[in-house]
């Protein structure tokens, strides 16, 4: 009889996976059918085709005419070319042309890809431009995937010891410290990998910063293996930070649901070992929950990644994929190769199909409480229809008047609102015991009284617009890559800031005169004087002409006075009215020129070339050469003319090391500004994104675990086909070919985000909470459906529903500077977009704050939501708190 139960289990179990591999591959199959139709928008497929059957049709006809050194008839190749587009199905009609791409697509059946463009870098070597599309994805796909295996291992080696570590020492300072460390891991890994880059590759040179394998003298295996490890340590170090603090708090919220559960407290009783209670009968029940969100965070592992391998260089399908979609890449237009995007997009389909069945597989296994019905595996008998729409059938009673009923709502309304009332007091009181609870709510507090003063005193019609304009056009009046004043005064640095000195003012250090000769001719002389007694030279010095003259231009003679009493000669030159001279350009009247000063002072021969200029104006003669003279300092214009009725006037500008509150960027923007603007639009989109997200998911999770049968194989469909489907990659495809604004984009990710890995997340959860002995007399007096949901099952996850929030807040803030890696931007000054340009030019021209001070509120918004969550945790899940 045993073998005889154990067989039945078996063939159950073998006709489900049968039945969920056919509606995994039926998933599959659309998906590539809809990702084909979007690839194909503006015949991108069919370029590509034509161009490889093209190449086969003059292969052919050469075969058919060997020996012969002529050129091609060109009738004859169109037969032959009318003959393969028949073929191909480039002829037929619309679906059935579309079709034929699925077909192609799904058996890799693409022939060669001719490129269009610069020869294409597929992998760690440059391919020919005519190579096998399938050669070329599998070629690039093992340097993934020792990337995905190498970081994943780490991540659940570390993950689950982690998780039940922190549940057995819940409340703890280390649960906090990794409590608040959970925000860490909704940061992308590309932003980590490249912080990692910054630090340990460019400031402390102790790792490589990109590539795979780098210059290798010695080509034995053993060499080779320890370059690749050595090239791995930084983006494996990426993506471990990017996932294991959060997989390892959300277990770890997971698993202290069921610390005290019934059975737990028996097996207390019985005097089991903590270890064997945890291993055995805290974490078993708790398997479904673990393998399901990690292996949807392994399935979601390509697309928060692909950014990571333009980032490293790393030779895989992430970079490859990139590199297949249309973009500029070096001042050029490369329009694409949508056979290679295509080929990808399969590819992960397939993985993802594996890993549905699987963790199915797995399901069955691990969970006893799952049960094989007829091919279906359910947690529950199914309930038909939507009768909870009615609830229980109550016997029809003479329905009061009017009057009566509506004061009768209006009296439930006023106690419901009164009960929630005292419900938020009493959170609210209970909250205030916590220190972490006060700190995380006056960051949040913080953020939205930043956000009213961003929208009041910077709006986005004066201030932000500008922003955007600076950088191409305007006044120069601020440094480049200023540090934030307060950083100077930190390290005891007496930096410039920026000094204007202008004719046109009453200023007592500008002194003007004008002398006309008898010919008519005038010249007006400017004299600036200013004291000088900072550390170091200023960045820049920008004089301003603004001149008055007929048709000859004047001519300009000036000279440079130290507080040691040399006078320095400028090179001489001709202005116009708005000119903008930067004065170190004309330091030296030519090559001559810088040979004498070189030879007049011995300490500038050390003098990097571009700091000459400020070296010979300020330094001394002695010491170091870029130390100013402390003193007084003259700047003598005189502006010779050649004709009457003329005028002149200068603004002299020393730009220094900082500016403002928060220093510039590489355009000379004001920082303060996106770090303002940039409170609103985290708040906007962290808040609502997560709630809309964790509400929809759950709600979607909890109605197909209730109800079963083809609701929730209906949820479960849409789910698969939106983890199958790209949703980042088809994202960038429709902003380039549809010209869909940045929120459209956004929102669109916002709604499918929620019917992908958080619902299957979600669902797994409410599968053992709906066995729970509560649910099943909830069922037994009659509870509507409706309200087993909202009620019952809805608040018994809320614990896991925090750590979900906590991570998905700060995630969706930084969605928008994931957009920017692909060229999806906006003109409003976010965070975000401060980031992506800081990233692109900050690193390389030295400028830490430009990154640092917008990570920084990014960190401290996650860092202050997690601890308001941790403290709502302790409130709201009273079985969480200790005696």
């Amino acid at each position: 009889m045993l073998k005889i139960s154990y067989l039945t289990d078996f063939f159950r179990l073998l006709r489900y996976l049968t039945r969920r591999l056919l509606t995994v591959g039926l998933t599959i199959v659309a998906g590539v059918f809809l990702t084909v139709l979007a690839a194909n928008h503006t015949q991108q497929i069919e370029t590509s085709i034509e161009g490889r059957l093209n190449a086969q049709a003059q292969s052919i006809w050469r075969d058919q005419h060997p020996g012969l050194n002529i050129s091609i008839n060109q009738d004859e190749l169109q037969v032959i070319l009318d003959n393969l587009r028949e073929e191909y199905g480039l002829n037929a009609g619309f679906l059935e042309r579309h079709l034929t791409f699925t077909r192609h697509a799904l058996l890799y059946d693409w022939g060669n890809v001719q490129f269009t463009s610069f020869s294409f870098a597929a992998s760690r070597w440059i391919l020919p431009s005519d190579a096998s599309a399938r050669g070329i994805i599998l070629d690039a796909l093992p340097a993934t995937l020792l990337l995905v295996g190498a970081s994943n291992l780490l991540i659940f080696v570390l993950g689950i010891p982690l998780a039940l570590l922190l549940s057995r020492v819940h409340g703890s300072k280390l649960d906090r410290f990794f409590m608040v460390l959970a925000p860490i891991s909704s940061i992308p890994s590309w932003v980590l990998g490249l912080l990692l880059v910054f630090v340990f590759a460019v400031e402390l040179r102790l790792l490589p910063v990109s590539g795979m394998y780098g210059i290798i003298t010695d080509l034995s295996p053993e060499a080779r293996n320890a370059a690749v490890v050595r090239h791995m340590i930084l983006p494996v170090a990426a993506i471990v930070l990017s996932q294991v603090f959060q997989l390892a708090f959300t277990w770890r919220s997971y698993l202290l649901v069921y610390a005290n559960e019934d059975y737990v407290e028996l097996a207390k009783a019985k005097g089991l070992t903590p270890q064997v209670i945890q291993r055995d009968y805290i974490l078993r029940a708790s398997y479904p929950f673990i393998l399901t969100s990690f292996a949807l965070t392994l399935v979601g592992f390509w697309q928060t990644t692909i950014a990571l391998e333009i980032v490293f260089d790393w030779p895989g399908i992430g970079r490859l994929f990139i590199k297949s979609l249309p973009h500029f890449f070096n001042e050029s237009m490369f329009p694409g190769e949508m056979v290679i995007t295509v080929g990808l997009v399969v590819l992960f389909a397939y993985i993802l199909g594996f890993t549905v069945l699987l963790l199915d597989f797995l399901y069955a296994i691990v969970d006893p409480r799952i049960r094989l019905n007829t091919g279906r595996a359910e947690s529950r008998p199914t309930r038909g229809g939507f009768a909870w729409r009615f609830g229980r059938r109550q016997e029809r009673h003479a329905r009061p008047p009017l009057g009566v009923r509506l004061r009768q709502a209006l009296t439930e309304s006023l106690r419901s609102l009164g009960a929630v009332s005292r419900r938020i007091g009493q959170i609210g009181r209970e909250l205030l015991r916590y220190p972490s609870a006060v700190v995380g709510a006056v960051v949040v507090l913080v953020l939205l009284a930043g956000s009213v003063y961003a929208l009041v005193a910077l709006p986005y019609k004066d201030i932000a617009i500008s922003w955007n304009q600076t950088s191409v056009t305007g006044r120069i009046d601020r440094p480049r890559l200023a540090k934030p004043v307060w950083v100077s005064r930190i390290q005891g640095e007496d930096l410039l800031q920026s000094v204007v000195l202008d004719s046109r003012t009453s200023d007592p250090a500008v002194t003007k005169t004008v002398t006309t000769q008898d010919s008519g001719a005038a010249k007006v002389t400017l004299t600036y004087d200013f004291d000088f007694a900072y550390d170091l030279p200023p960045e820049e010095i920008l004089v301003y002409f603004h001149t008055e003259f007929g048709e000859k231009r004047p001519f300009v003679f000036w000279t440079w006075t130290r507080p040691d009493g040399t006078v320095l000669e400028l090179n001489q030159l001709s202005v116009i009215n708005g000119d903008r001279i930067a004065l170190y350009d004309y330091a030296f009247r030519g090559q001559r020129s810088i040979f004498k000063a070189l030879e007049a002072r011995p300490n500038l021969v050390d003098v990097a070339e571009e700091d000459l200029p400020r070296a010979w104006l300020f330094g001394g003669a002695d010491g170091d050469a870029l130390t100013p003279q402390p003193g007084r300092y003259t700047l003598t214009i005189q502006a010779l003319f050649f004709e009457p009725d003329v005028d002149m006037d200068a603004e002299l500008m020393l730009l220094g090391q900082t500016y403002g509150a928060a220093g510039t960027d590489l355009f000379r923007r004001d920082l303060i500004i996106p770090l303002f603007w940039g409170m609103p639009f985290a708040l906007v989109f962290g808040l609502l994104g997560a709630l809309s997200t964790v509400m929809v998911s759950m709600t979607a999770a909890a109605t197909g675990v209730w109800f079963g049968g083809w609701v929730d194989e209906a949820l479960q469909r849409l789910a698969d086909a939106n983890l199958i489907l790209p949703v980042l990659a088809i994202s960038v495809l429709v902003y380039a070919y549809f010209g869909l604004s940045l929120w459209v984009i956004l929102g669109t990710i916002i709604l499918l985000s929620a019917f992908g890995s958080p619902l299957k997340t979600f669902r797994s959860a409410f599968l053992q909470v709906i066995e729970e002995p509560y649910i099943e007399a909830a069922r037994s007096y009659g509870a509507s459906g409706f309200r087993i949901i909202f009620f019952y099952m809805l608040p018994r996850i809320f614990p896991v529903i925090l750590p979900q929030l906590i991570a998905l807040i700060p995630s969706f803030v930084f969605l928008e500077a994931t957009l920017g890696m692909f060229n999806i931007k906006t003109t409003f000054p976010t965070w975000g977009k401060v980031i992506y340009e800081a990233i692109n030019h900050g690193i390389s021209f030295g400028s830490r704050f430009w990154v640092l001070q917008p990570l920084s509120l990014l960190l401290l918004t996650g860092v202050g939501f997690a601890l308001l969550g941790y403290a709502l945790d302790r409130v709201l899940n009273p079985r969480l708190v200790h005696d």
